[in-house]
């Protein structure tokens, strides 16, 4: 058994990079298309691109850094992937709840009323309202993690 990792700094590297692109072209992409102004474009590309590169670098290279230790198998990278995309969705519900007080304002208006806290009580609509873009992150951070896992390979040492 070899002490070295199974995959190399430049493969771990790429793995995060490309997991930042792939991440920004799914939330921005989609977005930038179904609003047909393009300054969402210039928005997603100026601040969008560079903060879906920072919280990958801040959150995604450490786990990649413990998990690219041995070879990494597709499910292994599904798994970790929507992990790693749970914890930018709760990062971000955090941040906005922590600048919005809770009073649900971070919500989009498809949310609807029905879906507001009433009396710092936080109804289960709110709760579902918050839970189902979850689900779909993590979806979309499975599907990346394959996607990585696919483009930089299955590593080089042998267990």
């Amino acid at each position: 058994m070899s002490d070295s990792p199974a995959y190399t700094r430049s493969e771990r590297n790429q793995a995060v990079n490309l997991a930042a692109f792939l991440g920004w072209v799914v939330v921005a992409v989609p977005l930038a298309f179904t609003t047909f102004n393009p300054l969402v474009w210039v928005y997603a590309a100026v601040i969008g691109l560079p903060v879906s590169f920072v919280l990958c670098w801040l959150i995604g290279a450490p786990i990649l850094t413990r998990i690219m230790r041995k070879p990494v198998s597709f499910v292994a990278a599904a798994r970790w992937g929507a992990t790693i995309a749970a914890v930018i969705y709760i990062l971000y519900l955090c941040v906005f709840t922590f600048i919005y007080g809770g009073t649900g304002q971070d919500r989009g208006p498809d949310l609807g009323s029905q879906f507001e806290e009433a009396n710092s009580v936080i109804s289960v609509g709110y709760v579902l309202a918050r839970a189902t873009p979850l689900v779909f992150f993590s979806l979309l951070g499975a599907i990346i993690g394959i996607s990585v896992r696919w483009a930089i390979g299955a590593g080089t040492a042998k267990d």
